[in-house]
């Protein structure tokens, strides 16, 4: 079973790179990056989720 350590792991690389992507791909204008960052945020925290508890890491590492 995976851990809450994990999960927050997992939960602050996505965040972090829903952050980036969004402020790449906004203009300068902070209202806007909020607009980009905000489905980005809960996309990330729902891929961490189906990552650390739905047993799609493990079967990536029992494949490598």
């Amino acid at each position: 079973m995976a851990s809450h350590d994990q999960f927050a792991r997992t939960l602050a690389l996505l965040c972090t790179l829903a952050l980036v992507i969004a402020s790449v791909a906004s203009p300068a204008d902070p209202f806007t990056l909020v607009r980009y960052a905000a489905p980005l945020l809960v996309v990330a925290v729902v891929l961490s989720v189906a990552l650390t508890y739905g047993g799609v890491l493990e079967s990536i590492r029992n494949e490598s």
